[in-house]
């Protein structure tokens, strides 16, 4: 990020920003950066294949939690669609 703010934060006021230098510093430091996060996520990505191999029961108990977390948000929309469905039945009886 330094490297890619340094043109645009020089000290040197009469120093001018030059536009091309500006959109080729900016495509370099974007690739860079690409680069960088895909070696990040490849890294990530090892740890957590070596953590399945040594400790598989912490994946399942991830799976688990997420599974919770998703069943508890459906429960909400279904509560909510509900909800809806008895509004709509009760203007519905009052229209009757």
């Amino acid at each position: 990020f330094r490297t890619a703010l340094a043109p645009l934060t020089k000290e040197d006021p009469l120093s001018g920003v030059n536009q091309e230098e500006l959109r080729v510093n900016a495509e370099n430091n974007g690739q860079r950066f690409l680069e960088l996060a895909h070696r990040m996520d490849a890294a990530f990505l090892q740890k957590r294949f070596l953590l399945s191999v040594q400790k598989p029961e912490l994946l399942i108990l991830e799976e688990n939690h997420e599974m919770k977390n998703e069943i508890a948000k459906k429960d909400e929309l279904i509560k909510k669609q509900t909800e809806k469905l008895a509004e709509w039945q009760n203007t519905l009886s009052n229209l009757n």
